[in-house]
């Protein structure tokens, strides 16, 4: 597919980082049933991957090489760096969008992905004030920082689900440093953001997924009902996902 100067159109990669199968695999269905199918790529990363049937639509996207993942693991950092490897192989892909199971989009494709393409850098959720807070001086003494040399105020915490450019996935899937934050707790929240600040590579700091820890301070409220009104509100505030949902979910108009 080319542009109206003859130019390939830039892809977007929708990486998903699963347990098993999507919680609503038909809401992402017709999500992308919307886009054409040379403005994305799908790439995912089970955990259990006889978990997902065949009907999927990430059952054809599963990539090759598959480890074993845990909660708050390096091994997540590690899986990820695998799908991005695998989304890098088309030179078309610009953009690379992490996600979960229990993501859902809150708009239509050709929204998203405008909102995705034209995003001038890459994009965590983040506060830049996190030297301060109680976690940080724990999580930053078990990140092996003989060779990375980060000044403890500049060790930095995102949340999980980022959008990067090119060029910041392919610094992060060389995983040159992949090791040195084996021993960080949810070192996930860690590698992406501090291995783009430490190769000045210019990131935004924008939430894209909504993900509500108001009830929960150290997990996610699971949505079983999602309003309109709350879409819409979402959609004026920027977002172009929302997180966790699970099964049943109840849309109330």
């Amino acid at each position: 597919m080319t542009g109206t100067r003859g130019m390939p159109v830039a892809k977007v990669a929708f990486m998903f980082l699963t347990v098993g199968d999507l919680n609503h695999g038909d809401l992402w269905r017709a999500f992308f049933d919307q886009g054409h199918p040379a403005l994305y790529r799908i790439v995912c990363h089970p955990k259990y991957p006889d978990r997902i049937p065949h009907s999927s639509i990430l059952k054809a996207n599963i990539i090759d090489k598959l480890i074993h993942t845990s909660w708050a693991h390096n091994s997540l950092v590690e899986a990820t760096i695998l799908m991005i490897r695998k989304a890098l192989e088309d030179p078309l892909v610009e953009k690379f969008v992490l996600l979960s199971d229990s993501c859902i989009p809150v708009d239509i494709f050709d929204n998203v992905y405008k909102a995705v393409v034209l995003q001038e850098a890459s994009s965590f959720s983040y506060n830049p004030d996190y030297h301060t807070t109680i976690d940080h001086s724990a999580r930053f003494k078990r990140l092996n920082n003989s060779r990375l040399r980060i000044p403890p105020q500049r060790f930095m915490k995102a949340h999980q689900w980022f959008i990067l450019d090119r060029r910041a996935a392919s610094v992060c899937a060389n995983g040159e440093f992949l090791r040195d934050f084996d021993r960080v707790f949810a070192s996930d929240e860690h590698y992406f953001i501090n291995i783009c600040a430490h190769y000045k590579i210019p990131f935004l700091n924008i939430r894209r997924t909504f993900v509500d820890f108001e009830f929960e301070r150290s997990h996610p409220r699971t949505f079983h009902e999602v309003s309109q009104s709350l879409i819409m509100r979402l959609r004026r505030h920027g977002y172009l996902f929302m997180r966790k949902i699970g099964k049943p979910l109840l849309f109330i108009p």
